[in-house]
């Protein structure tokens, strides 16, 4: 019988640094918080940069922020990929409820995160996510999206600043000045960082050029603007435009929409990407080889027994095993 060191040592890639994954979180009841007001895109691009400075070893693809939900295709160890969202939701959550404020959960849930192992699976999620905000006919083209999207700077190759507020700090030095004799005037204009969000092509464009992958990009956004214009002629409908968009309440809630595959009841972990699709299928063997191995551990852990988890996966607190890479 195979033992617990045998499986660690034969699944421990199971999560491969360089596959990329679309990880989605909406808002609480769908309310309209990330509504893109004055400050919302910078407040969202100075989080996300921060994040990037921060977990340099995430690679971030591609992103769109909705009023009430948000998109990203990201790759990393688990690790990574985790407290990099949990910074993310946790610093625009902080942030929105200072703005607005507001108090409570601002997120519902866990974000979810779905495989795409095949560059098509890749390419179809990207075209998902640069069709926000315009399949929606909420505006006409996503460079009028008002809130933070990455397909001007993926089509231009212009990076998006953001600016970031150290409000720790400044906060302390606000007290430390307070318990001084003579206190000097903090200026909190010194505690803004300008960062820069930085995109990675998809790991199969990363041979191509610079301009053809550009290319590319537009090619995307203008089939996606000549479908969603062919379908608003067939449908009678019209564009609510960015200026509607601003003004929405913050406190209006809608559930947001789910992906396209929800309806074909496919599995999450590789929803994007085709069943049979032999780079699928290596996956899931890889996948379904670290269940069985968290599983035979997470039992011997019940019993009290030996338990060695697979590399990338999470073991309680309470447990802590000394063969763990």
């Amino acid at each position: 019988m195979e033992s617990n060191q045998t499986h660690q040592k034969r699944h421990a890639r199971f999560h491969q640094p360089g596959l990329p994954y679309h990880v989605m979180s909406k808002t609480a009841g769908g309310a309209f918080l990330l509504t893109p007001k004055p400050g919302i895109r910078n407040l969202c691009a100075g989080v996300v940069g921060k994040a990037q400075k921060n977990y340099p070893n995430t690679t971030l693809y591609a992103y769109a922020f909705m009023s009430n939900h948000i998109h990203l295709i990201i790759s990393g160890e688990p690790q990574n990929i985790s407290d990099f969202m949990a910074f993310i939701k946790r610093e625009i959550s902080r942030r929105i409820g200072i703005k607005y404020n507001l108090r409570g959960p601002k997120w519902q849930n866990r974000y979810t995160s779905t495989a795409l192992p095949t560059p098509e699976s890749q390419e179809e999620c990207l075209r998902y996510i640069l069709a926000q905000s315009v399949k929606e006919n909420l505006v006409s083209h996503p460079y009028h999206w008002p809130g933070l999207h990455c397909a001007k700077p993926l089509s231009t190759g212009k990076d998006l600043r953001g600016t970031w507020f150290n409000s720790t700090a400044y906060k302390k030095k606000k007290r430390g000045e307070k318990r001084r004799k003579n206190p000097q005037k903090i200026q909190k204009s010194d505690y803004y960082e300008g960062l820069t969000i930085k995109l990675s092509a998809l790991p199969h464009w990363e041979t191509l050029p610079p301009e053809k992958q550009r290319a590319r990009i537009t090619q995307f956004i203008n089939d996606i603007v000549d479908e969603a214009k062919q379908n608003r002629i067939k449908t009678k409908t019209q564009i609510r435009g960015a200026k509607n968009v601003v003004r929405t309440s913050i406190y209006q809630r809608v559930t947001p929409p789910n992906p396209p595959w929800w309806q074909e009841r496919r599995r999450q972990i590789i929803a994007w990407a085709k069943p049979k699709d032999h780079q699928t299928l290596d996956f899931l063997k890889v996948y379904h080889a670290f269940q069985r191995a968290f599983r035979l551990a997470s039992d011997n852990l019940k019993k009290g027994i030996e338990a060695v988890f697979p590399c990338g996966s999470w073991i309680p607190t309470r447990y802590c095993s000394p063969n763990r890479d």
